[in-house]
């Protein structure tokens, strides 16, 4: 039989007893003051913040700012499923969620729903944690508005650039700062034979430029890339394309230079003028045509008149003179000559075209006999 404990052992069991509970109050004291900063630092976020239950996607907590951001009371959400917060909610649920925090942190961009049924555009973050008796996902909120204004805002501006650069006759061309094409309309797409696809990020001089400009590129590139100078900035420049076929294309240029976020970019302003080239190369030939013509007709005019004198006197000679007569072989030859000088003059009466061949010392002197030939004659 147990007999009844000494007043000493009582009393060390009740001061045990005291320090316990002197030590739980403590804990106590410390956990509410924890609980308190918690509560503070959670509720204090300019970001909603939402505690899910992995497994069933239910709300287990969350702070005032959702209040702020989407008007719910935060007694409302715990509770219920994730899900009544996003707008079109089919399309994401707690498997999209899951499969992304399972990887590391998730970040979507997506339409919330609020208490009043707007709908504002959110910056969802999440990440998977340690919770009591399993996980949960932290998610947080950042109202994306402003940051969906300037994205629309950019937006708008990019394909007002696209339309203008599109409706313009001319082509535009922007090389970066690395020397690659970063842009080009829809003329310039058409003048060298490129797709947008195949063409951007190409290098541009190696792709569109002839070899010849090689050292002029190298040599100035490196200044351009630092300055935003060089030679051929600001000035209108004829000069020779390479098209996608290898074909030269003569072209004008107007090149300007633009800082885009501390670099320096080029901007081209090309014109394809072989129409002009073309019709510049056929009024040189005409003008060379008809001053051909000119000296053609005057010189015929010179001469007609005393190769007629000359054949018609030899002719008379040859008939007063016998033909055993040491003389009439060189009156003969004359009259050939004459007639040979007639012919001449007929075809330079003829001509109705320029062309030219090959002489001594590399000069080029006009062909008579191509130059007088009739359309069909050959």
């Amino acid at each position: 039989m147990t007999g009844k404990p000494s007043y000493k052992k009582l009393e060390n069991r009740i001061k045990l007893l005291n320090e316990e509970i002197r030590i739980l109050r403590k804990t106590d004291g410390l956990l509410q003051v924890s609980e308190k900063k918690y509560r503070t630092i959670f509720n204090s976020s300019p970001d909603a913040i939402l505690i899910i239950q992995a497994i069933t996607g239910e709300i287990i907590d969350a702070n005032k700012t959702i209040c702020k951001i989407l008007g719910y009371d935060v007694k409302d959400l715990i509770g219920k499923h994730f899900d009544i917060l996003f707008h079109h909610a089919d399309d994401f649920s707690k498997e999209d969620l899951l499969r992304k925090v399972n990887v590391g942190d998730a970040v979507f961009n997506i339409d919330c729903k609020g208490a009043d049924n707007t709908i504002s555009p959110m910056e969802l973050t999440a990440r998977m944690v340690p919770w009591i008796n399993g996980q949960a996902i932290i998610v947080t909120l950042r109202d994306a508005s402003e940051r969906r204004k300037i994205a629309d805002a950019l937006n708008e501006s990019r394909q007002v650039f696209i339309a203008l650069g599109d409706s313009a006759k001319d082509a535009i061309l922007m090389m970066d700062n690395e020397g690659l094409v970063s842009y080009m309309n829809k003329s310039a797409l058409a003048i060298f034979g490129y797709s947008k696809e195949e063409i951007i990020g190409l290098p541009l001089h190696e792709t569109l430029a002839p070899s010849e400009y090689a050292g002029d590129y190298t040599r100035g590139f490196h200044h351009f890339k630092t300055t935003g100078q060089g030679p051929a900035i600001g000035k209108p420049l004829e000069v020779k394309a390479l098209h996608k076929d290898g074909m030269v294309i003569p072209v004008e240029l107007s090149l300007s230079a633009v800082k885009i976020l501390d670099r320096w970019h080029a901007i081209g302003i090309l014109r394809d003028i072989s129409g002009r080239k073309q019709a510049e190369e056929d009024r040189i030939k005409k003008e060379k045509l008809v001053g051909v013509l000119e000296m053609a007709g005057a010189i015929c005019h010179e001469l007609n008149q005393p190769l007629h004198v000359i054949g018609g006197y030899s002719e008379l000679l040859q008939l007063k003179m016998d033909k055993n007569d040491q003389l009439y072989s060189k009156l003969k030859i004359i009259t050939e000559q004459v007639a040979k000088l007639g012919a001449i003059t007929a075809k330079l009466s003829k001509i109705t075209t320029y062309k030219t061949r090959k002489y001594v010392g590399g000069k080029k002197i006009i062909d008579i006999d191509k130059s007088a030939k009739t359309p069909g004659h050959h």
